[in-house]
């Protein structure tokens, strides 16, 4: 399964974008025993200003669900815990999902 964090280029250090891509690498096994045809996973992650919570955080599947896609917006750079937490309690709630 590829693994993607986009745009690459935003706010977050390298080494908080290797901890996020490392998190969604765990679950990559879990992920494709509940939905085998899983190809794809997508990180987005986009500074939004205008935000009133600090972060938000959402997923869909896309093409056929065959493509996982959490989105996360946040208004200003949250801390690496806040954003690792964000994204284990959202990878949860998928696997319940699926």
């Amino acid at each position: 399964m590829k693994i993607t964090i986009q745009p690459f280029t935003t706010v977050l250090p390298l080494e908080e974008k290797t901890a996020l891509y490392n998190i969604l690498k765990r679950c990559e096994e879990d992920l494709l025993r509940r939905n085998p045809t899983f190809t794809d996973v997508i990180l987005e992650l986009k500074q939004v200003p205008l935000l009133s919570a600090s972060v938000t955080v959402r997923h869909s599947l896309l093409d056929d669900e065959t493509k996982l896609k959490i989105v996360l917006n946040f208004n200003k750079k949250p801390s690496g815990e806040k954003l690792y937490d964000v994204v284990n309690n959202e990878l949860n709630i998928i696997k319940r999902e699926l």
